[in-house]
């Protein structure tokens, strides 16, 4: 993993609309992400998050827990209501102005077969709260999703 993930993270240099050091940019930090769920379905996100940082990978924590929520919404969209916000720590984010889910969210809607979506899409929170309602008899159109609350270091 760590070679393909260094080379995808390489790819471009700027994070934020501003210039880094080769840090990369959002789409391929979404692409080196997508790489590690790929290379190690079975992985926690610790373990994920320690490989992609060992590669060289800027904004793992974030891109481990961003990635399988811009995969879930392609499965979600159109079936239950979803917020268009999230919060980090105390402050409110768009999804829209977060530059990482954007480049997940194009990445995800690249994917053609369900096997490539679903695993990833899968590990999403709203996902599985989704499915627990579901199962537990809710009826999807009446699901709204509350804003979900991250703290990224």
């Amino acid at each position: 993993m760590a070679g393909r993930t260094r080379r995808a993270a390489e790819e471009g240099d700027m994070w934020f609309g501003r210039r880094t050091r080769g840090d990369g940019d959002p789409a391929a930090i979404a692409r080196a992400t997508l790489e590690a769920f790929r290379d190690r379905s079975d992985a926690a996100d610790e373990e994920l998050i320690d490989g992609l940082r060992a590669a060289g990978v800027p904004h793992a924590e974030r891109a481990v827990a961003l990635l399988p929520i811009a995969f879930g919404r392609l499965l979600l969209d159109g079936l239950v209501t979803l917020p268009a916000t999230f919060f980090d720590g105390d402050r409110e984010v768009a999804f829209a102005d977060e530059p990482l889910y954007v480049a997940a969210a194009q990445l995800a809607r690249t994917q053609r077969q369900p096997a490539d979506i679903d695993p990833i899409a899968l590990r999403s929170a709203e996902v599985r709260a989704v499915n627990q309602a579901l199962h537990a008899g809710s009826q999807p159109e009446t699901l709204v999703l509350a804003p979900l609350r991250m703290a990224f270091a």
